[in-house]
C-alpha cells in the first residue's frame, strides 16, 4: 500500500507527475533531496507532494520535515496545498495528519 494512497491521491486530484516529479515525490533514500529546477518547472508542486508521500506513506513525523521556499507565495502554496491533501488522505485512512 505504501505508494498506492499517493497514486490514489494523484488520480482524485487529476495529477500525473512527468517521470522527473515522480522520481522527486517518490525519492526513498536515506539523505537530504535537493531540487533544482527553472521558474515554472513545478518545484512546488513536487515539495507538496513529496511532502505528503512522506507523512502519509512514509509515515515521518512533519516536525522532521524542513521545507524551503524563496517566495512568500510558494509557502503560502504548500501551507495550503498540504491542508487540502492531508485532509484527504485522512478521509481516506481515518487517519489525523497534522501539519
Amino acid at each position: 500500500m505504501a505508494n498506492d494512497l499517493i497514486q490514489e491521491l494523484w488520480r482524485l486530484k487529476k495529477f500525473t507527475p512527468n517521470d522527473e516529479q515522480k522520481r522527486a515525490i517518490l525519492f526513498d533514500e536515506d539523505r537530504p533531496m535537493f531540487i533544482t529546477a527553472a521558474p515554472g518547472s513545478g518545484k512546488t508542486r513536487v515539495l507538496l507532494w513529496r511532502t505528503v508521500h512522506l507523512i502519509v506513506d512514509k509515515k515521518i513525523s512533519p516536525d522532521q520535515i524542513f521545507l524551503s521556499t524563496f517566495t512568500e507565495k510558494a509557502a503560502h502554496q504548500l501551507k495550503e496545498g498540504l491542508k487540502e491533501l492531508l485532509g484527504i488522505a485522512a478521509n481516506l485512512t481515518n487517519e489525523k495528519y497534522d501539519l
